[in-house]
């Protein structure tokens, strides 16, 4: 019987999502976890859906075996092991109501006008955000349902602005929200940001096996 490996995730639209009838996540991040664990000769016990922040701790502690997908950063390779190489990149986006007079934004001081502008809790985004640019109004997201949670509020005019990590799967939770007429989506003024699975320092045994064969599968 194939070792379980116990991998913590977020709810990510499009990416990774949780399906409430069968009680199991879905989505392409899910397809990519299976095929390379079948590869690295383990199954895959899911744990969450838990918000970012608590994840981190969650691999700090030793609690689960892997992250699904994380950014890196000094801190994180501090206290977990991230592979060679990365799942895939994503360039960060805007999403903005429509009455909201923004058609670009060249740099994030452009969202100054901005009553609170949603963002993820622990996120390095939003850390670097909140750092460099003090003077925007930032309000933490810890929900469960990051995403669907913040269009809502987004829509009803509880936030004006939402950062999100990448375009990946927004467009389709606006059109499924029936938000496609009151929602733009603007890129971010940063450079995409690599995301790469993140393995406990206990368990380097399965990063190892992991870029072993990161390459027999594509994203």
């Amino acid at each position: 019987m194939a070792e379980e490996m116990k991998v913590g995730f977020s709810q990510l639209s499009g990416l990774i999502e949780m399906n409430e009838d069968s009680g199991k996540p879905t989505g392409a991040l899910v397809e990519y976890w299976q095929k390379i664990a079948k590869r690295m000769g383990v199954s895959i016990k899911w744990i969450g859906p838990i918000p970012p922040a608590r994840l981190i701790m969650y691999i700090k502690n030793h609690n689960i075996d892997a992250i699904s997908v994380a950014s890196k950063n000094t801190e994180r390779e501090m206290i977990g092991i991230f592979p060679a190489k990365p799942i895939f990149l994503k360039k960060p986006v805007v999403c903005l109501r429509k009455d909201v007079n923004i058609q670009k934004i060249e740099t994030w001081a452009d969202l100054e006008p901005l009553a609170k502008i949603g963002v993820i809790h622990g996120h390095r985004l939003a850390h670097n955000i909140a750092k460099e640019f003090p003077q925007l109004r930032l309000a933490m997201i810890k929900d469960r349902d990051l995403v669907n949670f913040s269009l809502s509020k987004l829509a009803d005019g509880e936030l004006d602005g939402f950062i999100y990590p990448g375009r990946t799967g927004i467009m389709e939770s606006i059109k499924k929200l029936g938000l496609g007429d009151s929602i733009d989506v603007l890129d971010a003024p940063v450079p995409a940001i690599p995301y790469y699975a993140f393995f406990s320092r206990q368990r380097m045994d399965l990063a190892e096996k992991y870029n072993k064969h990161h390459d027999d599968v594509k994203f």
